[in-house]
């Protein structure tokens, strides 16, 4: 997680990998996080873990490879830079 960030929630994009390979590159996934404080960043965890188990489905019913699935939380605007790398606890 990022030690500081912007006051209050802020809306990010998320981009998701299998290993080094984007999947699911034809959407646009959002999520909004308050990385702002401490509780907040525990709070992301919370917040990430469906959007996780989302994506896993997804990409399963695809046929995209899923067997390693992170996510990247980036700035919402052009979708960098990247704030961090996200996989469940």
């Amino acid at each position: 997680m990022p030690e500081t960030h912007a006051d209050g929630p802020q809306r990010y994009r998320l981009r998701i990998f299998d290993g080094n390979y984007e999947i699911l590159t034809d959407r646009l996934f959002q999520v909004v996080l308050d990385l702002a404080t401490p509780a907040g960043q525990l709070a992301a965890d919370a917040a990430l873990t469906p959007w996780w188990r989302a994506a896993c489905r997804l990409a399963r019913l695809r046929g995209e490879q899923a067997d390693a699935v992170r996510l990247q939380v980036h700035e919402w605007g052009t979708g960098g830079p990247k704030v961090f790398d996200w996989i469940p606890r």
